[in-house]
């Protein structure tokens, strides 16, 4: 589908990198298996959007395991803040719609900036050979947000997230 770039309601969202940060990171050294290399790699994520702030909070998990035991060997949680300008008025009855290019956007660099942490976490460690596998973002994507995707598995215009009610104490 082709999108009119001169109607398109996106067209002046702006967003920027605000923090990126290594919130943990773990190894267990001693689970290490002579010289065998095949290990499995998860990821998972938690978003957080903040009307007030203009901030999306995007935070992934990377981890990684013997393929025979669901053992952790090795676990990064990395913090990536971005700040998209007058995200309010992307907002209606507590719903939050968003180009699903800008989610894939956030994806990647997410994923970019947690291998290169992870890395640096691991340097002088048993795993420093470890390098994390290069992942495809739109499979990535398809996983952490299904929604985006329509029944064949093409990528949506756009996409909504529920925003949770603040709560408020009285």
């Amino acid at each position: 589908m082709l999108i009119d770039n001169k109607n398109n309601k996106y067209d002046d969202l702006k967003y920027s990198i605000s923090r990126v940060k290594n919130l943990s990171f773990f190894v267990n050294e001693h689970l290490k298996q002579g010289d065998s290399k095949e290990v499995n790699v998860e990821l998972a994520q938690a978003c957080g959007i903040s009307l007030e702030g203009n901030i999306i909070d995007f935070r992934i998990t990377i981890f990684f395991h013997y393929p025979e035991n669901n053992i952790q060997l090795s676990q990064i949680v990395v913090q990536n803040v971005f700040t998209v300008n007058e995200i309010k008025k992307y907002h209606t009855d507590g719903k939050i719609t968003l180009p699903c290019g800008l989610i894939i956007s956030i994806i990647s660099m997410s994923i970019s900036h947690a291998r290169a942490l992870f890395c640096q976490n691991l340097s002088g460690t048993v795993y420093q050979d470890f390098i994390l596998p290069i992942t495809n973002t739109l499979d990535v994507a398809k996983k952490f947000f299904p929604d985006m995707f329509d029944a064949n598995g093409l990528i949506l215009e756009e996409t909504t997230f529920n925003l949770t009610p603040k709560i408020t104490k009285k």
